[in-house]
């Protein structure tokens, strides 16, 4: 016997739980149909389909595309805000590790990097979203670098020194740039696992460094799925690759 109002109840319910539902993942979607995902559901979307967002508005000239990455944007960047903050906590001046932001500080500081971020992204010419992540430590690195300096000059107590700012700067620079190279040697490396499923898995973890449940999420597997794939692949890297083992590692 059905309830009174129960086929309407059903329906909200179910429309409730589709609001909530994560979306495919954009390994899944056709750039047509990614584009057809509204702003408002931008939230389930994950990093990479943020990026391929910005991606595709940065190559189109349409004004709608465009829109719709600079929204993408903001979201990419507002989900790597954990990632922004705990940059900001660890930030060891060069040269002087016992210098550091104060936890009175550290909000204004993330604040400041958030702005820096979008900033960066209109301009960042960068086509793979590690790239973007190697940008964020460079980007936090300065905005502390540049706080602290005027934080010492405005309390009369001895500055660092500019040259230490330009060194650290340059440092971070090329360390970025090994690092991009590493990644695009890691991404080749794991391109070539045989088997899809591993691959897909192997991606996810190293590169993004997503957890059993994430990459799951993401590619609509169960866990325990996810697991055997991620050992599947683990295996293989080792046996073909043993220089992949420190970056499997981490």
């Amino acid at each position: 016997m059905k309830r009174p109002g129960g086929d309407a109840a059903d329906e909200r319910s179910s429309k409730a739980a589709a609001a909530t539902r994560p979306l495919p993942s954009a390994r899944r979607l056709s750039d047509k149909h990614l584009r057809a995902i509204p702003e408002h559901e931008y939230g389930f979307l994950g990093s990479e389909e943020l990026w391929r967002l910005m991606i595709i508005g940065r190559r189109s000239r349409y004004a709608h595309d465009n829109k719709h990455a600079k929204a993408a944007a903001r979201m990419l960047v507002a989900r790597e805000m954990p990632r922004v903050r705990a940059l900001v906590a660890t930030f060891r001046f060069p040269d002087r590790p016992w210098v550091r932001i104060d936890r009175e500080d550290r909000d204004e500081l993330a604040q400041l990097a958030f702005i820096e971020l979008l900033e960066l992204l209109e301009d960042f010419r960068g086509d793979k979203l590690v790239q973007f992540y190697s940008a964020i430590r460079t980007c936090v690195g300065y905005v502390c670098m540049r706080f602290l300096s005027r934080q010492a000059k405005s309390r009369s107590r001895e500055a660092p020194d500019p040259d230490a700012i330009e060194r650290a700067a340059e440092q971070a620079h090329r360390d970025e740039i090994e690092e991009i190279d590493e990644t695009d040697a890691v991404e080749q490396t794991i391109a070539a696992i045989p088997w899809e499923g591993p691959r897909d898995v192997m991606h996810l973890s190293v590169l993004e460094q997503l957890s059993s449940e994430q990459i799951g999420q993401r590619l609509g597997m169960k866990a325990n799925t996810v697991d055997v794939y991620r050992r599947r692949g683990r295996d293989w890297l080792l046996e073909n690759h043993p220089e992949m083992r420190r970056r499997i590692a981490r």
